[in-house]
């Protein structure tokens, strides 16, 4: 099987690109995979097909090719329209990209999932629930009350609003004072009568 193949360059250089990709590619089904290589010495980058990002040619870890599908013959032109620009906008005269059909025999394989290599961290264990109190071990340590016996035991339980016995006590005192002193008249009193010889 012969592999199909069209080389891009400025349009002085290889001719218009709706002719080029017709007769190259004539028959293919679309979508089709092929091979994009990019022969210029600085990177590219081409939105026609999924943001295509290519290095220049002078990298020497393969990262200036890339298998990428293309979609539709229409597509295709206007990834290839593209090119054209480029290499004449960057003043290229020569074949600034090659891209190339690959047979299905010869298409990569997909690549298969790396494991993670980060664990999932172990689910938290629920906590043990708080064991009962044992009345028997809890003798002696409430401080003064050893027997357990209720503090307020004995004392009187205020309701709102009422006085206790000694607020009461307090009150009827203050009034029996009052009383006791009667009231004031008016005027000058005894002790200073006395003093001014009255």
């Amino acid at each position: 099987m012969t592999r199909k193949r069209v080389d891009l360059g400025a349009p002085s250089l290889t001719g218009r690109v709706a002719e080029l990709i017709a007769k190259a590619f004539a028959g293919c089904v679309y979508p089709v995979d092929v091979e994009a290589v990019n022969r210029m010495p600085h990177d590219i980058t081409l939105s026609e097909v999924r943001g295509l990002y290519l290095r220049g040619v002078t990298v020497s870890d393969g990262s200036n090719k890339k298998v990428v599908q293309i979609e539709s013959e229409d597509q295709f032109i206007r990834l290839a329209s593209s090119i054209q620009q480029i290499a004449t906008l960057n003043g290229h005269g020569y074949v600034v990209m090659t891209i190339e059909m690959i047979a299905e025999d010869e298409q990569e394989p997909e690549p298969v999932p790396e494991p993670d290599l980060v664990p999932e961290p172990d689910p938290i264990p629920e906590p043990d629930p708080i064991p009962e109190p044992d009345p028997d071990l809890n003798q002696g340590l409430e401080g003064d009350n050893p027997a357990g016996e209720d503090k307020n035991e004995g004392e009187e339980t205020q309701v709102e609003g009422e006085l206790t016995s000694s607020q009461a006590n307090d009150s009827a005192t203050e009034t029996d004072a009052h009383k006791k002193a009667g009231p004031r008249k008016s005027g000058k009193s005894h002790a200073n009568s006395s003093k001014n010889g009255g």
